[in-house]
């Protein structure tokens, strides 16, 4: 005979769900932003680009995607600067629901959901030695988080740059393998792959990297280093410009340490993401893996997410029937 239990006790109220907020975006909680070089655009001096941005939210039925994400593109060189190049529209794709881990010794809170939907679009660019920087902007974070002040004032700011090399190489970006865990324990160990793969070739490395600020609840007082029409949830492109402002950090927390001094490491040549995380609550991370091509880089992407941590009791209980005992000894056949 043979039986295994599985318990887990949560202990960590998910309030990220309870927020009251009817009218804004709020609840945004991860985003992957990449793309690909189809070859030439138009005509010979412009490569195509097709791109592909997937948002993560916490579901609600008072907090939607934005049917109609404004997008930016703009130049960069240091002399002459950011220049707007276009502003268009974008209506998101399928929402769909992220199934959590599926651990037979974890029972997920029936209140945690997670959807996603995606923004794709194809644009020729001409062939430049500038940079550009293709950027969606979306408000506003969970108020829960705990390593960035005033976390429920501001969103994030998804971007892409595409360097002259790039487009004189046709690259194409690295793609995250996949999504983190929606839930991790605390005092359990951390293990998770964040590594990608780039159809390139190219070789990658991998850091945590500072998270940026986009948006606002609108309606209210204009923060230090904001811009007149950057405060609204979806901030139009061309009255918010790059470059975008970093998030700074609660005391104790850093964007090498979002979680604590040490808490959790990223392998800067594997990508691979382990810790062991022990505080409860909402932290916000971000990593970027950068591209290299015959020791030169070429690009990076950048990943802002979500960790929630809660505390949870696992309990495992193996029980099995001896077929025969000889001097304390215990036969299974």
């Amino acid at each position: 005979m043979k039986q295994v239990k599985c318990k887990v006790i949560w202990l960590f109220s998910f309030m990220i769900l309870l927020d009251p907020a009817t009218a804004l975006a709020r609840h945004i909680i991860g985003s992957d932003f990449y793309y690909v070089c189809q070859g030439q655009g138009r005509t010979a001096a412009q490569k195509r680009y097709s791109f592909h941005l997937d948002v993560y939210r916490d579901c609600s039925t008072t907090i939607l995607f934005n049917p109609n994400a404004a997008f930016g593109i703009y130049t960069y060189s240091p002399t002459r600067g950011y220049r707007l190049y276009d502003q268009f529209n974008v209506q998101h794709g399928t929402i769909r629901s992220v199934k959590p881990d599926q651990n037979p010794c974890i029972i997920i809170p029936p209140n945690v959901c997670v959807e996603t939907t995606d923004y794709e679009f194809t644009v020729d660019l001409p062939i430049t030695d500038e940079t550009y920087v293709i950027y969606y902007i979306q408000c506003c974070r969970n108020r829960t988080i705990l390593n960035i002040p005033n976390p429920g004032n501001t969103g994030s700011t998804f971007f892409i740059e595409i360097t002259g090399e790039a487009q004189r190489l046709c690259n194409s970006s690295p793609r995250f393998k996949a999504f983190p865990p929606i839930v991790i324990c605390a005092n359990f160990p951390l293990v998770f792959d964040h590594s990608a793969t780039d159809q390139d070739g190219d070789s990658l490395a991998y850091e945590f990297c500072p998270l940026l600020a986009g948006g606002g609840p609108g309606g209210g007082p204009i923060l230090p280093g904001q811009l007149p029409g950057c405060t609204t949830p979806t901030p139009d492109p061309r009255v918010c410009p790059p470059p975008f402002n970093t998030l700074p950090s609660n005391p104790g927390f850093s964007y090498t340490d979002p979680l604590g001094p040490s808490i959790i490491h990223l392998d800067p040549m594997t990508g691979m993401l382990t810790g062991n995380p022990k505080e409860l609550g909402q932290y916000v991370v971000g990593v970027c893996v950068k591209e290299f091509r015959n020791g030169v880089q070429i690009g990076a992407i950048h990943r802002d997410f979500q960790f929630n941590v809660a505390i949870c009791e696992q309990a495992v209980h193996a029980k099995i029937k001896a077929d025969s005992i000889n001097n304390s000894n215990y036969f299974i056949n």
